[in-house]
């Protein structure tokens, strides 16, 4: 007669070699079953029975691998920041802006205000909006002010006005998702909106729409949005990218006027006016 019933199967054998639960585990002393609670309790007797100077070391190590970690992590977010917002504002501090004027020392103090309590501001909701003409170093100042937010391990988003506008159209000719594209815009504790008006003319219907849904998004669910707007007045402002979208974006915000003439200029001497090309 066949013995092959009496064979233990393979998962009888895997049952009978699998280690048994740890609080029915002996306990190294072999005074009972092994515990969360011994094990536990060896630990802090191993950590204890360590000299003074080696648990130093050790602390050292580990604090010094934590900061590497966070270093690495800041550098990461800027160099994301970065290549959005674009290389010529690597450099761009709220330290290294040159001021030439009053104005500009009034806008900076203010902003140096907000980055001093930047995580109360985010927090809040509260957010910054830049109003001014084309070359007067508004994404600058935010491209500082986010480097400030990123030391403080704040998320923070880049938008271009106009990618943000072609990114929704795109997503609509490819029959994707609205709704994650406002979701992703929602996500960062910060997002950064740089000039959505467009170099001449107005937003269409289709652009005015999805900046709106962008911003009534983050401004119901208390997210902090900060925009640079080329324009020459708050009016303006209203004019072109509309009242709800201006009134969202300047509640409890810092809003500020940088009115001083463009940072760019040729970089020779400009041509005498009637002088030929």
């Amino acid at each position: 007669m066949s013995r092959d019933n009496d064979k233990p199967t393979s998962v009888q054998a895997s049952a009978s070699t699998r280690p048994p639960p740890l609080e029915t585990r002996a306990s190294a002393n072999g005074e009972g079953p092994e515990t969360l609670a011994n094990i536990t309790a060896r630990i802090l007797d191993r950590i204890a029975q360590t000299p003074p100077e080696e648990r130093e070391k050790l602390a050292a190590e580990a604090a010094e691998r934590d900061r590497q970690e966070l270093a690495r992590r800041r550098k990461m977010a800027f160099d994301d920041l970065i290549a959005k917002a674009g290389a010529r504002y690597r450099h761009a501090r709220l330290e290294t802006f040159a001021v030439s004027c009053p104005e500009q020392s009034t806008v900076l103090e203010r902003l140096k205000e907000y980055a001093t309590a930047i995580g109360d501001h985010v927090a809040r909701g509260a957010g910054v909006v830049l109003f001014g003409p084309s070359g007067s170093g508004k994404d600058h100042f935010l491209v500082g002010l986010a480097w400030r937010a990123i030391d403080r391990d704040l998320s923070v988003g880049w938008l271009n006005g106009q990618d943000l506008f072609a990114s929704f159209r795109d997503a609509i000719g490819a029959d994707q998702s609205e709704g994650r594209l406002i979701a992703r815009a929602t996500a960062p504790q910060i997002l950064v909106i740089s000039d959505p008006a467009p170099p001449r003319g107005e937003l269409t219907d289709f652009q005015v729409n999805t900046l709106y849904r962008v911003v009534d998004h983050r401004y119901r669910n208390g997210r902090a949005t900060w925009a640079s707007i080329n324009v020459e007045s708050r009016e303006k402002a209203e004019q072109r990218l509309s009242v709800p979208v201006i009134d969202r974006l300047t509640d409890g915000a810092v809003a500020l006027w940088c009115g001083w003439p463009s940072f760019r200029k040729p970089a020779g001497s400009e041509p005498k006016r009637g002088a030929g090309a």
